[in-house]
């Protein structure tokens, strides 16, 4: 494909650069070769497949739970607080997999929390804020904001006493 712009002018301005040409475009920096026949790239070029380590802020989960095994996502959940127990607990928000139940998710936040895991905290500091448990939701806030999560810095300024 070939596209051709064509301009009329009645006094071609002196500042204006000539058209491009196929060929070879001299400047005073540069060099260009130009071709009308060269390939337009219909896609990015790919990057090498790798496994991200951070999802939204949130570590990986570990390799099964992350492929979506609920059973060792529940094992490694089990063994140690973390990203396990956060990817666990946002599957029993939205009944992906498991029962859903928001008790559950709440626990499972709560651990990821423990876990150091910020984003859990700020879920689990959510859950308690629509239940009206607003000193849990605010201590969670705050710790998820201290630990670097965005989302808990913008809602734990909600609970800042007023200046007077």
């Amino acid at each position: 494909m070939v596209c051709v712009l064509l301009m009329a002018c009645d006094d071609p301005a002196p500042d204006r650069p000539e058209p491009v040409t196929p060929g070879k475009i001299d400047t005073p920096t540069t060099s260009v070769s130009v071709s009308p026949t060269a390939p337009i790239a219909s896609s990015p070029p790919q990057r090498a497949k790798s496994r991200p380590s951070h999802r939204g802020g949130v570590p990986r989960a570990s390799d099964g739970c992350d492929a979506g095994d609920v059973a060792i996502c529940q094992s490694a959940c089990q063994k140690a607080a973390g990203p396990d127990c956060y990817w666990l607990a946002r599957r029993h928000v939205s009944g992906d997999g498991v029962d859903q139940n928001m008790d559950t998710a709440l626990r499972l936040y709560t651990r990821s929390c423990d876990g150091g895991v910020a984003r859990g905290c700020y879920h689990a500091g959510r859950i308690h804020d629509d239940r009206k448990q607003l000193a849990q939701a605010e201590r969670l806030l705050k710790r998820a904001c201290a630990g670097g999560d965005y989302l808990g810095c913008k809602y734990a300024q909600s609970y800042q006493e007023p200046e007077h």
